[in-house]
């Protein structure tokens, strides 16, 4: 899977210390061409389609990952990552519009 702003990815690593974390989640994104989420749901068990958005906790549900993917063309788009406690205020779905 191509991912765009991986740096989104590396900039979580450093800010939570979690970059071998990240590293083995970039690396598992790059290794599958998952053709839906039933798929993507074989190697990252905990992904979720929250409205328009694909969620997909990591290191032991600490961390979530806020994604566009788009399945026909084998492209992830990382929106964001922040820990489990700021995904639980949900504000994020009213910054990125999920429900509307």
């Amino acid at each position: 899977m191509r991912i765009i702003t991986e740096k989104a990815l590396k900039d979580a690593g450093k800010v939570y210390g979690c970059e071998s974390e990240i590293d083995t989640f970039v690396t598992l994104l790059r290794s599958i061409e998952p053709k839906n989420l039933e798929e993507l749901k074989k190697t990252f068990s905990s992904a979720e389609a929250v409205g328009k958005t694909t969620v997909i906790n990591f290191k032991g549900n600490h961390y979530r990952v806020i994604s566009a993917i788009h399945y026909n063309k084998n492209l992830i788009h990382i929106m964001e990552v922040m820990t489990h406690a700021d995904y639980s205020k949900n504000k994020w779905q009213k910054k990125y519009k999920v429900f509307g």
